[in-house]
């Protein structure tokens, strides 16, 4: 389907930042997606680091607290 298509694409390119594909993910319920950006997170600072981008304040309640789950997973 386009869906998984789109999804795969945006798993494995690198030129669309971690930020952007999480807000993608949230934005269009990509559930997929988002466990798969959600895990290639190796340390809790790269985590913190999405606070700093512009995205991070487009996520939902459930994004970030699926976030802090990984955090807690850490």
């Amino acid at each position: 389907s386009v869906i998984e298509k789109s999804t795969t694409y945006l798993h494995f390119t690198e030129r669309i930042p971690i930020s952007y594909k999480l807000k993608l993910a949230d934005q269009f319920r990509l559930h997929k997606l988002r466990r798969r950006c959600i895990d290639t997170f190796k340390t809790v600072d790269e985590i913190k680091a999405l606070k700093k981008t512009h995205e991070f304040y487009d996520y939902s309640d459930k994004m970030k607290a699926a976030l802090l789950e990984k955090v807690m997973e850490l």
